[in-house]
């Protein structure tokens, strides 16, 4: 805590009250407002210096993450029509190969969640990515009815159920300390 303090120009140093503004109330609630101030306001100079202080796998994970978004709301929306039209298939029998795919999701999701304790995240990741890749490759280009229920039931649930279950988080919290976990 001091060497970060330390190392942030004084411009950017926040100044606190000993007293909070219009106290009232036994010494113990004062003292406890004062130390929550001081916790959860600092300012933007400082944040960002503490961002900068994260290790270089830390932006890494953030990019991952950023990235990992697009795919939540990228092909999620999209994915029952681009089945109907691109493969010509009916409603019918799309609203079940998703609901089907729904369900494994989960399965997938709990299975990684174990394999995270197991194994550890990056090893998790780096499966979960190459899995979800091929996925989306045999999706793209496949135009069986094979490929689309492997992508769909197999590929796709594994790779992305196991990257949507909080596992880049579990990496920042091991990749941060608890004065840079807040940012």
């Amino acid at each position: 805590n001091n060497t970060i303090v330390a190392s942030v120009p004084p411009i950017c140093r926040v100044h606190h009250r000993t007293t909070p503004p219009n106290s009232s109330g036994s010494k113990k609630n004062q003292q406890e407002a004062v130390n929550s101030s001081k916790s959860s306001s600092i300012s933007g100079c400082e944040s960002i210096i503490r961002f900068l202080t994260l290790p270089r796998q830390a932006g890494v994970v953030l990019l991952l993450e950023f990235l990992n978004s697009f795919r939540i709301l990228g092909l999620r929306f999209v994915l029952f029509n681009y089945v109907t039209n691109e493969y010509g298939i009916s409603d019918t029998y799309a609203g079940k190969l998703l609901g089907i795919k729904g369900m494994v999701d989960v399965i997938f999701g709990l299975v990684g969640s174990i394999l995270v304790d197991l194994i550890g995240v990056r090893k998790v990741s780096i499966v979960a990515l190459t899995v979800a890749i091929i996925g989306r490759s045999l999706l793209a280009f496949g135009r069986t009815n094979t490929t689309l229920i492997a992508a769909l039931l197999f590929f796709s649930p594994c790779g992305e159920a196991m990257l949507s279950m909080g596992l880049y988080r579990v990496a920042l919290k091991k990749l941060t300390t608890p004065l840079t976990r807040p940012l």
